[in-house]
């Protein structure tokens, strides 16, 4: 007896299950898929820090010593 197929159903209905599972899990929680303010604040605050400081930063000159 060949178990291939009935192992190979078996299979697609447990990812089926899953994906079915996790469109629906999808449905009530909206607030994963969606920016925090918080996050969007704090991304731009970092973005603008770095930008201050790589203003600020010398060139590297270097200097021979005769």
């Amino acid at each position: 007896m060949n178990a291939m197929p009935g192992l190979k159903a078996s299979l697609f209905y447990l990812c089926f299950g899953l994906s079915v599972l996790a469109f629906l899990v999808a449905l009530e929680r909206p607030g994963w898929f969606s920016e925090r303010p918080a996050a969007i604040i704090a991304g731009t605050a970092a973005k603008l820090e770095a930008e201050a400081i790589s203003d600020r930063a010398q060139p590297v000159t270097v200097q021979r010593l005769s």
